[in-house]
């Protein structure tokens, strides 16, 4: 029973320590999972917030590999944040849509019914290690004392090559050098006076005047398929300045130039930045006034189209004399 316990433990940390080295790989791509669960939407919050994450996986995972319990204190932790994840999973996938967890990102995409059967099975997995091996401690003389020999090396070569996955992330963030870096804190009330760049030969300041401004992923199908529907919105001539800004690598961007030929400038971004706008998936599209986002339309289909965002916009355009 405690030998069997104990490779259900082995087995525990393992499996943390691969859900974290897939986090370390990619944190920025984790970020943005964790900013779809909209409990924080602060980009520098939702780094710190995915780098907590990460440090828990790591630290508790290379607990339970080496067979260090702190009087079950260990599984008590590994329960206690496998709950509390369960609970924002439940919450963003009943108020927000969730559709990846993030649980083993660039891995596996687990929906959120399917993560919360799989944290079930972990919590049932967690009682039956402490249930059967909680006495270890008080028996020095136990059988497993071969088994728990290199385990702790196991345990700190994994926290070792983590950190370095994640120092080499750090390190390579800026690999993308289209995405506009923004500077300085962020006025609340203008979010969009954060970006001033050049695209197509033209200068943007989205703090000054108005723009329409579409949110867009490259690699997402909803996105390159709205883009018909985007350059109708630009042809018409009724609208301000059309400019999108987006997420995806620089060949991911060329790919959605290629396969959609947009007749609007695109503005690559940081991912967290980019995803502190959204509350769902994109594509999403903003009415911006000096800096303000004065109205905001989703779809699933086909964006707005001219007649209906006329219509919506008119309204909210300031009085003129």
């Amino acid at each position: 029973m405690i030998r069997f316990a104990r490779w259900v433990e082995i087995l525990l940390g393992a499996f943390f320590l691969v859900s974290a080295g897939a986090k370390a790989v990619d944190m920025d791509g984790f970020g943005a999972l964790v900013s779809a669960y909209n409990v924080v939407k602060d980009p520098a919050l939702v780094r710190a917030s995915s780098y907590a994450a990460l440090i828990a996986e790591v630290a508790l995972g290379a607990a339970l590999l080496a067979g260090w319990r702190f009087k079950g204190l260990t599984h008590f932790l590994c329960a206690g944040m496998t709950v509390v994840y369960s609970g924002l999973i439940a919450y963003a996938w009943k108020f927000h849509g969730l559709e990846d967890c993030g649980c083993l990102p660039g891995l596996v995409k687990l929906g959120p019914p399917e993560t919360l059967i799989k944290n079930v099975v972990l919590l049932a997995l967690l009682a039956f290690a402490w249930n059967g091996t909680r006495q270890v401690s008080a028996e020095p003389g136990e059988p497993m004392k071969q088994l728990r020999k290199p385990a702790p090396l196991s345990a700190i070569a994994s926290i070792a090559l983590i950190v370095v996955l994640a120092v080499i992330d750090v390190a390579t963030r800026g690999g993308d050098t289209s995405a506009l870096q923004t500077t300085g804190a962020v006025d609340e009330d203008r979010p969009f006076a954060q970006f001033v760049f050049t695209a197509d030969g033209k200068d943007f300041d989205l703090g000054e005047d108005e723009y329409l401004v579409a949110m867009l992923s490259a690699t997402c199908e909803h996105c390159q398929a709205s883009v018909p529907g985007l350059n109708a919105l630009v042809a018409s001539g009724r609208f301000p300045d059309f400019v999108a800004l987006m997420i995806g690598t620089d060949e991911e961007v060329d790919d959605f130039l290629m396969l959609t030929e947009p007749e609007f400038p695109l503005q690559p971004i940081e991912t967290l930045t980019f995803m502190s706008f959204l509350v769902s998936a994109p594509p999403r599209l903003f009415y911006v006034r000096d800096g303000q986002s004065v109205q905001i339309w989703d779809w699933d289909d086909a964006p707005p189209s001219v007649d209906n965002l006329a219509a919506a916009i008119r309204p909210a355009a300031p009085a003129t004399d």
